[in-house]
């Protein structure tokens, strides 16, 4: 007798607070650790595949007292270069500059990867070209033309997010407001105006950008669960407030689920 095919493992997002919890149930704070545990097992039993966008890397890896500073320092630059008798060859590009990661975010990160969550690609986007090296980055079945499939969807939402006032756009508005009252020659990218903006506001922001990059990642690779314990309250214009989540819901099937949620389902498979 034929035996049964084993199901297909339940793909997962995490944002950063649940992805520690996993990664590390006995340091988790807010009673997450038991949930934490109960999901750790299902990743390792091959029941729950793990992922997580790299801006919990380019973006949350930024300490929150370096996001301006660090940020403010993008800068385009160009290099020239004579590569014939009459022909000069112009490369322009994006240069960023980023500290080495904290030591606890770094083990966390790298207990995450060890575990098998593979990170997710963000939007491309003109003046924030910031990635993980793409042989660390999750690479989905199918070759090029279906990675192109993917970042087109990653992009799309990643734009429509932004054009909701959640996302990115927080950070934008702060560099851009300081970029207008500079004097002088301006610069050319908004992010250099960050380092002049409220501290405050630019660390909400720049958190606010992280989780609109892993919603819109989460949807262009097509994964079923998006877990999160943030429920956007204290951020008016969150892609997680809950105008925001029945929109994600409703228009691109996106379903959200607290790690203790995540758990029950798990637990009961």
């Amino acid at each position: 007798m034929d035996q049964p095919s084993a199901s297909p493992p339940l793909t997962v997002t995490f944002d950063t607070n649940t992805l520690a919890a996993v990664v590390s149930p006995d340091d988790a704070q807010s009673g997450r650790g038991e949930s934490g545990r109960i999901v750790r097992a299902a990743i390792l039993a091959g029941t729950v595949r793990g992922f997580f966008c790299e801006s919990v890397v380019t973006l949350e890896g930024i300490t929150r007292a370096d996001r301006s500073e660090v940020l403010g320092q993008t800068r385009v630059v160009s290099k020239s270069a004579q590569t014939g008798e009459r022909q000069i060859t112009l490369t322009v590009g994006t240069q960023h500059v980023r500290k080495p990661l904290d030591y606890r975010f770094s083990e966390r990160l790298k207990g995450a990867v060890d575990l098998g969550i593979r990170p997710l690609r963000t939007a491309m986007r003109l003046g924030f070209s910031h990635h993980l090296p793409p042989d660390q980055l999750f690479e989905p079945p199918g070759g090029i033309g279906e990675l192109i499939r993917c970042m087109d969807k990653v992009n799309a939402l990643t734009t429509e997010i932004t054009g909701r006032h959640a996302g990115q756009w927080d950070a934008a508005q702060l560099g851009m407001e300081q970029v207008k009252r500079m004097r002088g020659p301006h610069p050319i990218l908004w992010l250099q105006g960050l380092p002049l903006a409220d501290e405050n506001k630019v660390k909400r922001a720049v958190a606010e950008w992280a989780d609109g990059d892993s919603v819109a990642a989460h949807y262009g690779f097509g994964i079923q669960l998006f877990c999160t314990d943030d429920v956007g309250s204290r951020k008016p214009k969150s892609v997680l407030a809950a105008d925001n989540r029945k929109w994600l819901s409703e228009k691109y099937g996106i379903e959200f689920v607290t790690l203790k949620q995540l758990a029950a389902r798990v637990a009961i498979q």
